[in-house]
């Protein structure tokens, strides 16, 4: 606030259309009420998507507001309220609700956080007008019909203990070290969410009552509902059953915790074998803008602030990481909320070396200072601001294409946190008028006043590998190292502008368009004089936002084996987008499209290569010119593809040390019979990965475009698009007579019956188990169907036999597809995590549910479960660009039939027999692996 006050000091607001001291105005087209007994309720229209909506309900309380005895129980009663209330008793809720199209896990969540706990129900048909009913009864039974039956109580504990277990990682280790520093002498240093598995053991059922009984009150709760929906019928509804709740009388407050200051730095230094890489983080804590302030433009223009800093700093730690001796290869300058009450400025740096950390922090920590002692440029201001201001425009431009959860966050924010919702118009007016008042000499007044880094109130959070070669520093060395930093000389930044336009469209000799069609769907079909052809299909389902890629065959397929390192998926997902394009590189192309919303990079797949992109429809050139530029003008400098990988390098000594990698590994290698093309990174693999590999690959995919096919879906008009095709698409070379051909290299599991058990040493023991059954199967849109299904049956009958019966596993997954269009091959794969005792129990479970399946067929209830989920997934996919683009895409490069589902279909198709005649087929396919990682004993 007193930085803040420094740039308002002798400003007028009279200009603008929200003077700071003023409340900020709230959308009027939600209907926001309050209840007799307290409690609140949001209810707004919005038909994306059509005939469905979101329903939520937020409670003000979380695990901060456990007693000693309480550990961990309001993340437990968060599982509670799905077994067992007043009108669902027991576990026959989720099985309603699945009855009706909605998954666990994917329509029907939860979250607990420490300050707060949150339900919700998405995608929810709202054309059944009992289920819209029902599910204002379910929240009606969360907010306060729970029976926390004592019995239902013993049977989850067992899952819960596994959630524990499966998230008791080397991150979350540390961080429960961390919070005794950072939080030290308040109740947040010992505040875990999910509790710690001995009080989770022994914790007495009276206790969850309790919980549930002191805090699940109206007036800490709001019910928040948006979708196709009538908002008169709904606030009627909310009235009458939430009504009956009466109101509590002396209602307990929730304590409001100060985190103390600290007068030297405070420093936390955490080693660990699982760990990957070392990073260090500093966090600079101050008193946090009071929630009241959140509803007026004072709230406002405080983050407009923290958005121009953020914004400038980050690009020149950006630029920073990708000089050759930069001694860091990734850093990052932000603000969070650490509690009600603080706020922190924060800083993080990963080293290019693991045993570097605080060179790392000290270059980062004196690039910050740097921008307080002496400022932003002009340059930089005016880039922050154009980029903050098209954000705002892209909320306006995708107004009408807001899916429900977007209106809900917000207003659960509201409740919880007096962040304002507004219409996009009128806050990017707001901010726009605070943008005519400010400059760059304000901001830099503020900059100098905060000075962000000193010793006060700074905490060190130093993060590193325990392993042999890792010298990791004392809390001592730490603590001197950041007080060096924070006297070393800083010298101002020297400009490194760039004027140079992205392309100069003059300079391409466009094409010709020689024959136009209609075909599938409606697309349009263009031919250009080089051969490409083009397919566009315009859609209003994503407002402003359109999806490009230009195609060819061939793909992994058609590369030597010598240049595979450069395609494993690890190594080529570091390296892909920090080459930059053309004469500019990553840092400079960041500048050059500074308020624009257009990207395009180059991608290899399985089968296919090409260049795919997209962004907003406004900036439809810019895209097609990346496109062009990829395609044409790939990039890959020495320095720059060395630096890219040393984030990668930083990390591979230690990825056999995490159980989850080895997990993957043999994972990878079963299901390839340890093909020689199916890589998996390692150092030996990394070091064969170099520039050149990628410049030779580069000559193999671009440059080349015979028999290339282009796809564009999206919001945009046809005679908008034919010059960007003649301009950019049509002037691409083509140099080859013949098309490339897909080489099928019959990557396939080794067939038979057998089983793949190594150990490993574990710092959390848990045995990783994944079963996998393969098989013939025709690539056809029935199989497709039909295979997914039996594996969303399955999945539903794991989490009944794996997790609720035993409490053996958290989340198992099941899943069934026939995706390799080459080799007609169908995969089903079980995985799940649980603990070395449990293991054989569950595996002859996996095994015997398979077996039964086959034998008896799935139940009628199964069958309306998943036929409902597929149907009601159908409307849902519709409103996505994605679904569009994929039926045009397999419809035109695939040549694979209109494979759009519908209701009638997916009713004739999955049915009884269909299911069991695939079960069958998964029993008695003779092909089944069973991976499994045991901890060493």
């Amino acid at each position: 606030m007193l930085v803040l006050a420094l740039v308002l000091y002798a400003t007028s607001f009279a200009q603008v259309l929200l003077n700071p001291q003023e409340p900020v105005k709230l959308d009027p087209n939600v209907r926001v009420g309050k209840l007799d007994n307290g409690l609140t309720y949001y209810i707004r229209h919005n038909e994306m998507p059509d005939n469905r909506a979101d329903f939520y309900i937020a409670t003000n309380v979380g695990a901060i507001n456990e007693t000693p005895a309480q550990r961990g129980l309001a993340h437990f009663l968060e599982h509670m309220c799905f077994n067992g209330n007043k009108d669902f008793p027991g576990n026959t809720m989720l099985p309603y609700l699945e009855k009706n199209g909605l998954t666990f896990g994917g329509n029907i969540n939860a979250m607990t956080g420490v300050e707060q706990t949150i339900y919700t129900f998405y995608d929810v048909p709202t054309d059944r007008k009992g289920l819209v009913d029902t599910l204002l009864l379910i929240l009606q039974n969360d907010a306060a019909f729970v029976t926390n039956d004592f019995a239902e109580i013993e049977k989850e504990r067992g899952v819960i203990i596994e959630e524990w277990r499966s998230g008791n990682s080397a991150q979350r280790r540390g961080q429960e070290e961390f919070f005794k520093v950072l939080y030290k002498g308040t109740k947040y240093a010992t505040c875990n969410v999910i509790g710690d598995e001995q009080g989770l053991l022994s914790f007495d059922p009276q206790e969850l009552v309790n919980f549930y009984k002191t805090w699940y009150f109206p007036a800490n709760q709001a019910i928040v509902v948006v979708g196709d929906i009538d908002v008169d019928y709904i606030e009627g509804k909310i009235k009458e059953l939430f009504s009956i709740i009466p109101k509590k009388e002396n209602p307990p407050v929730k304590e409001v915790i100060a985190i103390p200051e600290n007068e030297t730095t405070e420093v936390c230094v955490f080693t660990d074998p699982e760990i990957f890489a070392t990073n260090v983080a500093l966090f600079m804590k101050g008193e946090a803008l009071p929630k009241e302030y959140n509803a007026y433009g004072i709230g406002v223009l405080t983050d407009l602030m923290k958005s121009i800093m953020s914004n400038i700093i980050n690009e020149r730690l950006t630029d920073a990481s990708k000089e050759a001796d930069s001694k860091f290869t990734y850093a990052s300058f932000g603000f969070s909320n650490l509690t009600e009450t603080t706020d922190a400025t924060q800083i993080v740096a990963l080293p290019k070396d693991n045993s570097k950390g605080l060179e790392a922090l000290t270059a980062a920590v004196e690039i910050v200072r740097q921008a307080s002692q002496y400022g932003f440029t002009e340059a930089e201001y005016e880039r922050a601001k154009t980029q903050i201001l098209r954000s705002y425009q892209s909320a306006i431009d995708n107004a009408q294409s807001r899916r429900n959860g977007q209106f809900a966050m917000a207003y659960v924010n509201h409740f919880l946190d007096n962040q304002p919702y507004t219409e996009p118009q009128y806050i990017k007016d707001v901010v726009e008028g605070y943008f005519n008042l400010l400059n760059v000499s304000q901001i830099n007044q503020a900059m100098v006043a905060s000075g962000f880094v000193s010793e006060k109130n700074s905490v060190i959070y130093y993060v590193a590998p325990q392993k042999e070669g890792v010298q990791v520093p004392s809390v001592q060395e730490v603590k001197d190292a950041y007080k060096s930093a924070l006297t070393s000389e800083v010298k101002e930044m020297v400009s490194n502008e760039i004027t140079e336009p992205l392309i100069d469209p003059s300079k391409i000799k466009a094409g010709k368009i020689k024959k136009e069609e209609t075909g599938f769907l409606g697309a349009k079909v263009i031919t250009l004089s080089n051969g490409i052809t083009a397919y566009l299909y315009p859609t209003d389902v994503s407002k402003d936002r359109v999806s490009i890629e230009l195609a060819q065959k061939g793909g992994l397929s058609i590369v030597p084996e010598s240049l595979l390192p450069v395609f494993e998926s690890n190594i080529r997902s570091v390296y892909s987008d920090e080459l930059g394009v053309a004469n500019f590189t990553s840092s400079q192309l960041e500048k050059v499209l500074t308020g624009k919303r257009a990207y395009a990079s180059p991608y290899v797949g399985s089968f296919a290569s090409g260049v795919s992109g997209g962004g907003s429809s406004k900036d439809i050139e810019t895209i097609f010119q990346l496109l062009y530029l990829q395609y044409t003008q790939p990039r890959c400098e020495d320095a720059e593809f060395n630096n890219s990988l040393a984030q990668i390098r930083l990390l591979i000594d230690n990825l056999d040390s995490n159980p989850q990698i080895k997990f993957s590994k043999m994972v990878n290698k079963a299901m390839s019979n340890n093909h020689p093309r199916s890589l998996f990174i390692d150092k030996e693999l990394l070091e064969k990965a170099t520039a050149d590999k990628v410049r030779e690959s580069n000559k193999l995919f671009l440059g080349d475009a015979v028999g290339a096919k282009l796809f564009l879906v999206g919001d945009f008009e046809i005679d908008q698009v034919k010059p960007l095709l003649e301009k950019y698409i049509a002037s691409l070379p083509v140099k080859s007579k013949k098309e490339k051909e897909i080489v099928n290299h019959k990557i396939l599991p080794k067939k038979g019956v057998f089983d793949v058990i190594e150990s490993t040493a574990m710092q959390n023991p848990n045995t990783f188990t994944s079963v996998v059954y393969t098989g013939d199967a025709e690539y056809n849109a029935e199989n497709r169907l039909l295979y997914s299904a039996y594996g969303y049956i399955m999945r539903m009958r794991y989490t009944e036999s794996l997790r609720e019966e035993d409490g053996g596993t958290y989340s198992p997954s099941a899943n069934a597809s026939v995706s390799d269009r080459l080799n007609n091959v169908f995969t089903f794969s079980v995985v799940y995590q649980t603990q070395l005792e449990k293991s054989p129990e569950l595996l002859r479970k996996t095994y015997a549910e398979v077996d039964k399946i086959a034998a008896e067929g799935p139940t009628d209830e199964e069958i309306t479960k998943t036929v409902e989920m597929f149907k009601k997934t159908i409307s849902e996919n519709e409103k996505e660009l994605s679904y569009w683009e994929g039926l045009i895409y397999n419809y035109y490069f695939w040549n694979d039939g209109d494979t759009r589902r519908t209701q009638q279909m997916i009713e004739n198709t999955i049915t009884k027999e269909n299911i069991k005649k695939i079960a069958q087929k998964v029993k008695n396919s003779g092909n089944r692996i069973n991976i499994t990682l045991n901890p060493e004993k």
